[in-house]
């Protein structure tokens, strides 16, 4: 589908969403996923939700865009603190052992 929602695009992405979007056909449904005050900013993820730190950064490369919501930061946080990153490799090492 191509198409223009002005008033969708009000919203914006982060890691922590507070309205989920459903599509039925060229219709799109917004439905807040806990009760909001007046004047919250709609949040929605742009990318896949459940994805670790580096994934959803990578999908971002293509705009240009870093996501710096809550979720990231404390992410970034406990991998810089827990070496993380190190730990995701030995499991990848380990995997293709196996594999």
């Amino acid at each position: 589908w191509e198409a223009l929602f002005p008033l969708l695009a009000l919203g914006n992405h982060s890691c922590i969403v507070n309205v989920t979007e459903m599509w039925i056909e060229d219709v799109v449904f917004v439905r807040a996923s806990r009760p909001l005050m007046g004047g919250t900013e709609l949040c929605s993820s742009y990318v896949e939700l459940f994805a670790p730190l580096l994934k959803r950064r990578k999908s971002f490369t293509p705009f240009c865009f870093v996501c710096s919501c809550l979720r990231c930061q404390a992410e970034e946080w406990l991998d810089a603190s827990i070496g993380a990153a190190s730990l995701r490799s030995e499991i990848e090492q380990l995997k293709q052992k196996i594999q």
